[in-house]
């Protein structure tokens, strides 16, 4: 039994019965509409937000491979110098084989940091791969309900 046919029941006149149904199947079809639009404007905040989100995370991994980097090569760089006073203190020549040995620390602090470097690059793209990814399914969630909502007005009109 229908709204207008439980009013009548009710003892309400047909008029007045067909009106009430119409207004509640207008307020059913606000009301989808409503919520799918509401579900869009979510998924759209959603998406910006996981955007904004792997931007921050980005961000905080490089301050931290640069500054990790920088240790990298300022712990090298203190090994060659102890290496260096060792040397001297011992009398040896700093050319030759204790100047390679030298330059060794110095290329493997070097080479250490931009490993550090280039592992936060790569880190760094898969977040922003993860965001963007996050971003388009949360936008494309609320484009579906949104779409639902429409669907759902829709069908009641038919």
């Amino acid at each position: 039994m229908g709204i207008e046919s439980a009013l009548v029941a009710m003892g309400v006149s047909a008029t007045t019965a067909a009106a009430t149904a119409t207004t509640v199947s207008a307020l059913g079809t606000g009301l989808s509409l409503f919520s799918g639009v509401q579900s869009f404007m979510a998924g759209q905040q959603q998406s910006k937000l996981a955007i904004e989100q792997s931007k921050a995370q980005v961000a905080e991994q490089s301050r931290l491979a640069v500054r990790e980097a920088a240790a990298e090569t300022q712990a090298a760089e203190g090994v060659r110098r102890k290496q260096k006073l060792a040397y001297l203190a011992s009398g040896v020549s700093l050319s030759g084989s204790p100047l390679m040995v030298m330059e060794e620390t110095r290329r493997k602090g070097a080479s250490n940091a931009q490993e550090i470097m280039s592992s936060a690059d790569a880190s760094n793209k898969a977040t922003i791969s993860e965001g963007s990814s996050m971003a388009k399914q949360l936008y494309t969630s609320g484009r579906n309900e949104f779409l639902k909502g429409v669907t759902g007005a829709l069908t009641k009109y038919a």
